[in-house]
């Protein structure tokens, strides 16, 4: 098959005999052709916006206006799930072609340029979300440290003073 998202031929149908054969087989076999370019980024940014917020939330935490709403039967997943996190970047991509699950299908809304601009920029939310876990996880040792360094000076001082 010819693995090229923007060419008319794009093999990997949503229909098959075990519908997650072609969504595993575009998560194996695609792979983002953008370089992440700060024009991509940022226009990836607005098309995610307009698409992908009202469900996903702003920052893909899974909070977008219709979950707020209850107005909508299903939430959707957070990009930060270990699932979205593990997800490769040819199953996003394939998942906004065709929907998944209660998503509908956004190919008629984004070309596939624009699909993989979308991807692009749910990576870096993910990527800003691992880095603020990890400064995080940074401060809450730093934390341990100084109060572990806090209580072996309290404890020499109280040897200090009883000796």
């Amino acid at each position: 098959p010819n693995d090229d998202v923007n060419s008319i031929d794009y093999l990997y149908s949503q229909y098959s005999t075990d519908d997650t054969l072609f969504y595993k087989t575009a998560g194996d076999r695609i792979k983002n052709p953008l370089a992440g370019t700060e024009m991509e980024l940022m226009e990836g940014k607005r098309l995610y916006e307009i698409n992908c917020a009202i469900c996903h939330g702003s920052k893909g935490d899974a909070t977008g206006h219709i979950v707020e709403s209850e107005t909508f039967p299903a939430t959707p997943t957070s990009y930060f799930s270990d699932a979205l996190m593990a997800m490769p970047a040819g199953q996003m991509y394939h998942s906004i072609m065709y929907g998944k699950g209660v998503m509908g299908s956004y190919s008629s809304q984004l070309d596939p340029t624009e699909r993989w601009m979308v991807v692009t920029y749910i990576r870096s939310l993910q990527a800003e979300y691992l880095a603020a876990q990890d400064a995080a996880e940074e401060n809450e040792n730093e934390n341990e440290n100084e109060e572990e360094g806090a209580e072996g000076e309290t404890d020499s001082n109280e040897t200090e003073s009883n000796g």
